[in-house]
């Protein structure tokens, strides 16, 4: 079975480098291209943690809802966590 992994779009890529370099530097380098194919889980892990931080802190208004920026990260948690077309 071949599998077939999800490129990232250059916008989310800038915002997921922006995000992994404030919240977990040491795997800045492993986001440096459109495919993340080659991280590991504990990898992937990690940066979900620091995107659902991140959510937290920007992504939502006063009242909990979500914001633009809010429904760009959900997408990047999506898509870190299944890679996998």
């Amino acid at each position: 079975m071949v599998e077939h992994y999800r490129k990232l779009k250059v916008h989310q890529l800038i915002l997921l480098q922006e995000i992994v370099a404030g919240r977990c530097p040491e795997l800045a380098d492993r986001v440096r291209s459109r495919d993340i194919s080659d991280l590991s889980r504990s990898e992937r892990e990690a940066i979900v943690d620091a995107l659902g931080d991140e959510l937290c802190e920007s992504g939502l208004e006063e009242d909990d809802s979500i914001t633009p920026r809010g429904l760009a990260i959900e997408e990047l948690i999506g898509l870190v966590i299944h890679p996998v077309v």
